[in-house]
């Protein structure tokens, strides 16, 4: 729950007699919006009931249309980019599809508390250390080939922070101080 708070949200509720569309709210406030809406909104109690509800169990996201009401709210942490921290993806020049192949183009922007590859979103290898020798290896699921998921309840998709790390970004010193970490434990 206390990421919900930490986050800003984006809000779009429309109806015949409802138009809002706002961002960078905090969760007080929109809250506070909800049960403005309950109040004078006497037609869609149970469905903004509903969806302020479903807003703490669904991760700070929830939409639903039905009939002339759409309600949308998502959550996220702040997302910054730093030209500063130029470096190459490895999947930049080692995947298909239509983008520049050229070295110094993508960063590590941080999301939430982490530092995250702009090209793949990929968690930068040192906080992946980080997270393991302070949660454990239970934080780590394997996924397909060179790809693994960091679960942390604080951190419950790619909006708050960093999900996912790709092994091609770890450097051999980086390799070896994970190796010795998993091996002793």
């Amino acid at each position: 729950m206390e990421y919900l708070k930490r986050a800003k949200y984006k809000v779009f509720i429309t109806s015949e007699s409802v138009n809002i569309d706002k961002n960078d709210l905090s969760y007080d406030e929109v809250i506070s919006l909800l049960e403005n809406l309950i109040a004078t909104q006497h037609e869609n109690d149970e469905l903004i009931l509903e969806t302020r509800n479903a807003l703490n169990n669904g991760f700070g996201f929830y939409g639903v249309t039905r009939s002339k009401f759409n309600f949308q709210v998502s959550a996220s942490r702040d997302y910054v980019v730093d030209e500063s921290a130029l470096q190459t993806c490895p999947a930049r020049f080692n995947t298909l599809g239509p983008w520049e192949r050229k070295e110094n183009i993508d960063t590590w922007n941080t999301s939430g508390e982490d530092k995250v590859c702009s090209f793949c979103g990929s968690l930068k290898p040192s906080r992946v250390i980080e997270l393991v020798k302070e949660h454990g290896l239970n934080i780590i699921e394997p996924g397909k080939t060179g790809k693994y998921y960091v679960h942390r309840g604080d951190v419950p998709n790619a909006g708050f922070g960093g999900i996912k790390f790709y092994t091609y970004h770890f450097s051999p010193e980086q390799i070896s101080e994970y190796n010795d970490f998993v091996t002793i434990k």
